[in-house]
């Protein structure tokens, strides 16, 4: 998928295709431009320094990791925040990314009810 050029975009890169759609579709439902991707080199092959937005990113993907995505964005002077999801997370992944640069976890399994919606006013920018 394109990202727009100068609107604020929400990417979400994650493997998992009904997660991915399910995701995008609340997003847009609270109002947000999103853009998706299947893996992070998809990201990338897209990716423009200058789009305003922030990302929505798996750590663990076959191919490139989402951590692996973080220090690549970093090195190419990504600044926007980058917002880690994984049903596999545990305390050294965390610090892992948290180390990298500023960054978020969260595991889906602790965003149900409530706290999605907290989530989705996070991310207004």
């Amino acid at each position: 998928m394109k990202i727009p050029d100068d609107t604020q975009t929400i990417c979400v890169v994650d493997d998992d295709e009904g997660f991915r759609d399910s995701l995008v579709w609340l997003l847009q439902a609270a109002g947000h431009r999103v853009a998706s991707f299947a893996s992070g080199e998809g990201f990338l092959s897209h990716w423009r320094p200058e789009t305003p937005g922030c990302l929505l990113v798996d750590i663990r993907m076959p191919g490139m990791t989402g951590l692996e995505l973080q220090v690549e964005l970093e090195r190419r002077g990504y600044g926007a925040p980058v917002i880690f999801i994984t049903g596999h997370g545990d305390v050294p992944m965390a610090v892992r990314a948290m180390t990298a640069r500023p960054a978020i976890a969260i595991s889906p399994s602790a965003s149900r009810g409530k706290k999605s919606a907290q989530l989705i006013l996070t991310l207004r920018f």
